[in-house]
């Protein structure tokens, strides 16, 4: 996990999605990832709304996805992320991914102990 620069916020990766069908790219960080949602933070205002149709791509220590998702939520410049028509193959990657970030959690854990020590 690491922080953005211009906010604090945690970061997992970089995010970057574009409105369906021809909207504009939002660009940003992976604030938050579960098994079938995200959540993507910018570093400014969004031009989404909610139920806006979203073509997804993340990145995440060299893992990249591709996924369609659903923005479900907004609040100022973080958008949830509902993913939809989840194949068994994106399932896997995500749940790749979600290792991942939990071995990811628990270096920057192990780091922070040992500096408090």
């Amino acid at each position: 996990m690491y922080e953005s620069a211009t906010d604090g916020r945690a970061s997992y990766g970089s995010a970057r999605f574009m409105i369906l069908p021809d909207g504009p790219e939002v660009s940003g960080t992976l604030a938050r990832m579960g098994e079938r949602s995200c959540a993507v933070a910018s570093e400014r205002e969004m031009n989404a709304q909610v139920n806006n149709q979203v073509e997804l791509r993340l990145e995440v220590e060299g893992f990249q996805l591709r996924l369609l998702g659903v923005v479900r939520q907004l609040d100022g410049n973080v958008a949830g992320i509902e993913f939809v028509d989840l194949s068994s193959r994106k399932a896997e990657q995500i749940e790749e991914v979600m290792r991942e970030l939990a071995t990811l959690e628990q270096h920057r854990k192990d780091a922070a102990r040992r500096t408090d020590a």
